[in-house]
């Protein structure tokens, strides 16, 4: 099984704020996405960071920064950790907050740094959400599940390598600067997610305050759940999906060393 995760840097809004958001985005070769709701199994749920420029510290790895939108707070949770990885047992260290307590069951996961952006400490609770959210037949001592990245330097966490590859998940990363070709989400699934939450900022920018986090986590959450209802549908009446034909254009699923990305790159 083959996933590739990309940071997304959804719309500001109506540019009242310069505060910045990361949307971290998991697409499967099959076109499947994880609705925990309604118990289909798929591409982990988005990860979200914020940045951090209301007074509050910066977190370490030992720290997890959860954003509960309903009050609009950082709520401090610490987690024991072992040799700097989390166990299979501890995991998360403590129950995740959802992005509202009406998330409607997407299993969203979000964090904040400084600057709104992945960093290596942070790299490794995503690692646990992405592990957390593998199919029922993957994982520690089942199938064995891939995890293609790209080169940036979040990436290259120990801790985070370890933990996922303790659990049976292989990291790839793909060749530097070499993304526009070789990372499936960069054919279509980027596009398609900005565009979904462009639309969802214009819908709501009167009935949300998209200055403050509650308001971008709001309109993050309506548009992934218009995304994935659309994605899904088109799925089941046709057999694909943006998902799916990326990752064909890409050459990865079926595997194709002259796929439509590598000829379109040599021949531009």
């Amino acid at each position: 099984m083959y996933i590739l995760f990309i940071t997304l840097y959804p719309n500001k809004g109506d540019g009242r704020t310069r505060d910045h958001t990361t949307v971290m985005v998991t697409t499967r070769a099959d076109g499947m996405y994880c609705v925990p709701k309604d118990g289909i199994e798929g591409a982990a749920p988005p990860f979200v960071i914020h940045s951090n420029k209301r007074g509050q510290k910066d977190y370490d790895s030992s720290t997890r920064s959860l954003i509960d939108v309903e009050n609009s707070r950082v709520d401090m949770c610490k987690s024991s950790q072992s040799h700097g990885l989390y166990t299979s047992e501890e995991s998360t260290g403590c129950d995740d907050l959802p992005l509202s307590s009406s998330d409607h069951g997407y299993g969203f996961d979000a964090r904040s740094t400084n600057n709104g952006s992945m960093e290596q400490h942070i790299f490794l609770d995503f690692a646990v959400h992405f592990v957390k959210h593998l199919p029922s037949d993957q994982g520690k001592d089942k199938k064995a599940h891939m995890l293609h990245l790209d080169g940036h330097g979040s990436r290259w966490s120990i801790p985070a390598l370890t933990y996922v590859m303790a659990n049976n998940v292989w990291p790839f990363f793909l060749p530097s600067h070499t993304s526009i070709t070789t990372q499936a989400n960069d054919n279509g699934e980027n596009q398609a997610v900005h565009q979904s939450i462009s639309k969802k900022t214009s819908e709501m920018k009167h009935g949300v305050d998209l200055s403050s986090v509650q308001g971008k986590n709001l309109v993050i959450r309506e548009a992934w759940a218009s995304h994935v209802k659309e994605e899904m549908q088109k799925l089941i009446a046709t057999g694909s999906n943006i998902a799916t034909y990326a990752w064909c254009h890409c050459g990865y699923v079926p595997f194709d060393v002259d796929c439509k990305a590598w000829e379109q790159e040599i021949t531009r």
